[in-house]
């Protein structure tokens, strides 16, 4: 179930794209050819040519496969925590690591004999495979990150308070929340926390649109997605799936900017019901 959750729509789509990419499956054919030719791993003697491009032509788009699958779903996931790049890196490197080297151990077992399979033990193909995993989702980290700082570059147009924010959290400002001292700055690329007052950070995050709708929580709204009323309260959800009370004092201003337009609606067809 919480796997379902995490493979939304735009995940499924955004890994079928790129699996698709024809960069993508150049790459995994050429990287086929190589171990096909070159026969790591004793397949040179142990299959015929055609065989071994078989063989490895499962084991790369396979595992490429999966590999694509986790990190694409755990990243967005992961980043925003105090995990952040590098420790996301890691937990999906290694993740990647367990699941390549268990299919590579069960598609032996499957193919060869028992003298065969004893010629690399499942210990050191998990290793092998957990290491070149970690390289690998160490690098596209590295990769990402320094593009994610490239396109971060301060400008007049930013808000003054994403420049409180670490490299890796400041993007698109979300939404704001009071968390006793300290205020919760919400971006498209994860959340950190500063020492500061609600009503300074409020008037740091100009030029982004915006409303105060309870005296902990402030939303962007281009970012506010749909509502439901409650009586003389309501609830807005954001584009992240975050659900943000919006308390009595702060509806009117909050219907005025149009926030509540379809919830009222839906609450009119209720009560015609």
């Amino acid at each position: 179930m919480y796997l379902t959750r995490l493979l939304t729509p735009a995940v499924r789509r955004a890994i079928s794209e790129h699996l698709a990419s024809p960069l993508v499956l150049g790459s995994q054919a050429g990287i086929t050819l190589v171990l096909g030719l070159s026969g790591p791993f004793e397949t040179l003697a142990l299959l015929s040519l055609p065989a071994r491009l078989c063989y490895w032509g499962l084991l790369v788009f396979g595992i490429y496969a999966i590999g694509t699958a986790v990190t694409d779903t755990l990243n967005p996931q992961l980043r925003p925590t105090r995990l952040g790049y590098a420790g996301t890196a890691v937990v999906t490197g290694m993740i990647n690591g367990l699941v390549a080297g268990g299919l590579l151990i069960i598609i032996n077992d499957w193919l060869f004999s028992e003298t065969t399979r004893a010629l690399s033990s499942p210990a050191a193909v998990l290793g092998f495979t957990v290491l070149v995993a970690l390289v690998v989702n160490g690098l596209h980290a590295l990769a990402e990150y320094r593009d994610a700082r490239s396109r971060k570059t301060p400008d007049a147009r930013q808000a003054q308070l994403i420049d409180r924010l670490p490299p890796d959290r400041r993007g698109g400002l979300v939404a704001l929340r009071v968390q006793d001292h300290y205020v919760e700055v919400i971006t498209t690329e994860g959340q950190d926390m500063l020492l500061m007052r609600l009503r300074d950070a409020i008037r740091e995050a100009a030029p982004e649109p915006g409303l105060q709708v309870h005296r902990s929580h402030w939303v962007a709204v281009a970012h506010v997605r749909s509502a439901r009323l409650h009586g003389e309260t309501a609830t807005l959800v954001l584009s992240d799936g975050r659900h943000v009370p919006v308390s009595r004092t702060y509806l009117p201003a909050v219907t005025a900017a149009g926030l509540l337009r379809d919830a009222a609606a839906a609450a009119a067809d209720e009560n015609v019901a």
